[in-house]
């Protein structure tokens, strides 16, 4: 349960990262959703104390959210100096 919980939030933040940015591919759109999972399940992966597949802790979504955040800015940083 709690890896589904840390894909919607990854996704969530990255579809959100995608509107405020104002991302108009469909390609860049996905890459955002995408990191934002990989984010999520990274760093919320290293703050489990157990498995993320029996139980999930606020802390170990609030570590996810952070690290999808990282992720997401990283990717941003990234493409930003890629398309100079």
């Amino acid at each position: 349960m709690g890896l589904l919980i840390l894909f919607a939030v990854g996704g969530v933040l990255g579809w959100l990262s995608s509107i405020v940015l104002a991302v108009n591919e469909y390609r860049k759109a996905a890459l955002y959703v995408l990191s934002g999972v990989a984010g999520a399940i990274v760093v919320g992966a290293f703050a489990a104390s157990t498995s993320l597949a029996d139980s999930i802790t606020p802390a170990t979504i609030l570590f996810g959210a952070l690290g999808a955040a990282a992720f997401l800015a990283l990717v941003h940083i990234v493409s930003s100096k890629r398309s100079r």
